[in-house]
């Protein structure tokens, strides 16, 4: 698991996924709602396949911070 926080500045920025190995990975994204500059307990949680090859974009509120866990997809 990876973990970003951040201070009282909110941010975004790209995190390159070339530290993954070969193949697919499921990402379980847990990160700062939309509204969790003003409501700091609110979190999203999505997942989406990523590769090596790919770029993940991560906004953080003010305070925020985010988790990312990757788990190898399986092959079909």
């Amino acid at each position: 698991m990876n973990a970003l926080t951040t201070d009282w500045t909110a941010r975004s920025f790209d995190v390159p996924l070339g530290f993954l190995g070969s193949g697919s990975y499921l990402a379980q994204i847990y990160e700062d709602a939309k509204d969790a500059a003003t409501e700091p307990t609110h979190v999203t949680i999505r997942s989406r396949t990523v590769t090596a090859s790919q770029t993940l974009h991560i906004q953080l509120a003010p305070g925020g911070g985010c988790a990312i866990r990757f788990i190898p997809a399986k092959k079909r």
